[in-house]
């Protein structure tokens, strides 16, 4: 599928155009350089329970990037619709698997440094998972429990160092088929049949057959994308830096002038609301 380089996130592409047949794919580094400051822009556009998912969380790497995550999601998804952060509803399809009310799909995956966001066109399902290859420690044991026998023994021997590599493809793009098709983990990884033709990949499940994308996008993290059908379709790749996503937090110029109101009125809120976690120790420092 055409695929395009990642480019830097530029004021230009805070107002994404969601062709017929396209997806948008965009990254976040939310390395260690993504401090306290950082974090709490993000959290202004979060709601209150999103922002509480945030304060459950114990390892300030994670809060990080579940922060960061759905800072995306909700900027991203607001962009396309011409709308503020706050006026968009979230749900669940009857597999589980969070949708926005009126589309477009979305899919949303984040670990330790990193974040990614994949938004595709209307009638296109999605998904995508991103893995930190040095966390946690895999084993020839935990890929016969993932993908069976019959896969884990195609893999390197587990003291190469090629394991950890083929053991994170195998389970990036397999996972990125199982959110895509809604049931997660539930689907059964080793029901999933991978497949490659020179530079195309894909999957099937049952009847149904994935294009998938993978790529390193850090030395450490390992991504997969699955677009639904056989059809091939073109990815726009967006990098940002932390820095970039709390300035997007921050520029309301995107918005029209009564959604600027409501949003600004939101924002103050939301921010008293999220000073409010560090303050009695429920979200701690970073």
């Amino acid at each position: 599928m055409p695929v395009s380089a990642p480019t830097p996130f530029a004021d230009t592409a805070r107002t994404f155009t969601l062709l017929p047949g396209t997806v948008w794919l965009l990254l976040v580094d939310v390395g260690e350089d993504a401090q306290l400051d950082a974090m709490t822009d993000w959290l202004k556009v979060l709601s209150d329970s999103e922002c509480q998912q945030v304060a459950r969380l114990k390892r300030p790497a994670d809060r990080r990037a579940k922060a960061a995550a759905h800072a995306l999601k909700r900027l991203a998804l607001a962009a396309i619709r011409r709308c503020s952060p706050e006026q968009l509803h979230f749900s669940a399809l009857p597999s589980g698997k969070p949708c926005l009310v009126d589309g477009p799909a979305f899919n949303l995956s984040h670990t330790q440094g990193h974040v990614a966001l994949a938004i595709a066109a209307a009638g296109m399902e999605v998904g995508v998972d991103i893995e930190h290859r040095l966390r946690p420690r895999v084993d020839r044991e935990l890929a016969v429990t993932a993908f069976g026998e019959q896969v884990a023994a195609t893999l390197p021997d587990e003291l190469s160092e090629d394991f950890a590599e083929a053991f994170f493809h195998q389970w990036t793009c397999r996972e990125a088929v199982a959110k895509a098709d809604g049931q997660g983990l539930g689907i059964g990884l080793e029901r999933i049949q991978l497949h490659s033709e020179g530079q195309v990949l894909s999957a099937q499940v049952d009847q149904q057959q994935w294009r998938l994308y993978c790529q390193d996008v850090s030395p450490c993290h390992r991504l997969a994308l699955a677009i639904a059908g056989v059809a091939e379709r073109d990815v726009n790749v967006v990098s940002l830096s932390a820095r970039q996503l709390s300035n997007w937090c921050d520029d309301l110029h995107w918005l029209s002038g009564a959604n600027l109101h409501s949003c600004q009125s939101r924002l103050k809120t939301v921010h008293s609301s999220a000073n409010s976690f560090f303050c009695q120790g429920r979200l701690p420092a970073l």
